[in-house]
């Protein structure tokens, strides 16, 4: 009679916890599963924020260009209005030349002079011209074009102020999520699954031991309650 009270006690705590310690392991490996689909948000939103950050290199370089094709325009034009000044000064001079019955040395200098400018300027002009069919050609490979230059730089101000605004948003959200997962702290959490698990398979290996090493059965009875409360406020406990 005494034995079988005993055994009921045994069985009804090794249950007891053993259901207790399911249930927890059940919930952190929940916990685990919520821990990884939170894991893949935050990967969904690292790569929307370097999609993000492409784009927004991608906008910057063709403003970068937008700007030097119009400030090369400036230059280009620059120098041909020097080219064209220079060489009507030449002209001019070559005029007074062939009228003058006897043209002076002072002439004479001018002209050379004047020409060597014109020769310069001429060499200054072409090359910023290349320059400038230089910078055409990398509008175009980044689906820019050469005319309507200020409705164009406009366009990408637009979109790079809605560009930046969206980056800045999703970083935030990004940042704002990780603080939040770090101080629930799923990750520790879904760690102790496995913990409760093998915990599970530890109880009732200590149980067995316990009633062979109990050294009689009032030693053995007390201890199985005490594992029995120990079952009772775990019931209690609001996982």
């Amino acid at each position: 009679m005494a034995r079988n009270q005993v055994l009921n006690i045994v069985i009804r705590a090794r249950d007891l916890a053993k259901g207790t310690l399911q249930k927890v392991g059940t919930q952190l490996r929940d916990v685990g599963r919520n821990a990884d689909t939170t894991k893949g948000s935050f990967n969904r939103l690292d790569k929307e924020s370097e999609a993000l950050k492409t784009r927004l290199k991608t906008l910057e370089q063709q403003s970068r260009l937008l700007t030097a094709f119009k400030s090369q325009s400036e230059a280009v034009q620059k120098a041909g209005r020097a080219y064209r000044e220079a060489k009507l000064k030449v002209e001019q001079l070559a005029r007074e030349q062939s009228e003058a019955s006897k043209p002076t040395k002072k002439l004479q200098k001018e002209l050379a002079s004047a020409r060597k400018t014109v020769s310069s300027l001429s060499t200054q002009f072409q090359d910023q011209k290349k320059k400038l069919t230089g910078l055409r050609g990398e509008l175009q490979k980044n689906g820019l074009s050469n005319r309507e230059l200020n409705q164009q730089q406009k366009r990408l101000q637009t979109e790079l102020k809605a560009t930046t605004t969206s980056l800045d948003r999703l970083q935030r959200k990004a940042s704002r999520s990780r603080s939040i997962f770090s101080r629930m702290g799923f990750s520790r959490m879904a760690l102790n699954a496995g913990v409760a698990e093998k915990g599970i398979a530890r109880l009732d290996n200590r149980i067995r031991n316990l009633l062979l090493t109990a050294g009689g059965f009032y030693a053995l009875k007390r201890a199985m309650q005490g594992v029995l409360g120990v079952g009772d406020k775990y019931e209690r406990l609001a996982i």
